[in-house]
């Protein structure tokens, strides 16, 4: 199954949409909830905000225990930890651990200064 999370708060590399294992049903058969590989979602959600895949990747027996939010299964899943790309906008070389990318062991790219001289590319 494919759940689409909001793209409001997305950074611009995270995912399109949220891989989930078979639903439970509660109710009417009419709200569901989805598991993931990361933990079950918290919310309900009606059968228009999901799609089902042919191909099942994800069993429920694989799926974690522990109950979370879309959002933090969106950003647990993301590339870079669901906060966009990291800048460090330094003036100098980018040399000591004052620059936001060299103290979390990044190297500084095209969108943290393109004219000036820098050690930690």
């Amino acid at each position: 199954m494919r759940l689409w999370p909001p793209t409001s708060r997305s950074a611009r590399n995270s995912l399109a949409n949220v891989r989930c294992a078979e639903a439970r049903l509660f109710g009417r058969s009419v709200f569901y909830k989805l598991g993931t590989e990361h933990g079950v979602l918290k919310q309900l959600y009606c059968r228009s905000e999901f799609s089902i895949f042919q191909e099942k990747s994800l069993t429920f027996a694989s799926v974690g225990t522990e109950e979370k939010s879309l959002r933090t299964v969106v950003s647990s899943q993301s590339l870079t930890g669901g906060q966009g790309y990291s800048r460090c906008s330094c003036t100098t070389k980018c040399s000591t651990n004052r620059c936001r990318c060299k103290n979390n062991k990044l190297i500084c790219n095209s969108k943290c200064h393109k004219s000036s001289s820098c050690c930690n590319k």
